[in-house]
């Protein structure tokens, strides 16, 4: 009996000993699983707040482009006002008057290039050339 009741002492005590490496196995474990989640949690922060860096540098770069644009574009215009119209535009505008005001001529019922005209008398070409001055100073009239 007692040496029954010795080798149950001992038994109860390895168990609990037992159960004791059990729990602190178990918890081991838990405690890993947290460090490995932990890992992957701040990975993914850092990754968006690398990417989050990243785009507030491309917004800045981009806003950085379209200033700098809009100063070239405004100093662009700048000179061309300064300059006048580019040789392009006064051609355009030009040209864009000159037909307007032959559009007006010939719907008006006013004839503003006489019909006959008196020249020199090898002057084939006067009439055409006094009528082509006329229209021309109508229209830089018409400009002012």
């Amino acid at each position: 009996m007692i040496v029954t009741a010795k080798s149950k002492a001992l038994e109860a005590a390895q168990l609990r000993i037992q159960a004791e490496e059990e729990g602190k196995r178990d918890a081991e474990k838990a405690k890993w699983k947290q460090e490995e989640i932990k890992a992957v949690e701040v990975t993914k922060a850092q990754q968006a707040y690398e990417v989050a860096q990243l785009q507030a540098k491309e917004a800045a770069e981009k806003a950085k482009k379209i200033i700098e644009e809009g100063k070239a574009e405004a100093e662009a215009n700048r000179l061309k006002v300064q300059a006048g119209l580019t040789p392009q535009e006064k051609a355009e505008w030009d040209y864009k008057t000159t037909v307007g005001v032959a559009e007006a001529l010939s719907k008006s019922n006013v004839r503003w290039v006489p019909e006959i005209m008196m020249g020199n008398a090898g002057g084939g070409n006067s009439m055409d050339a006094v009528g082509l001055k006329m229209m021309l100073d109508i229209a830089n009239q018409m400009k002012k």
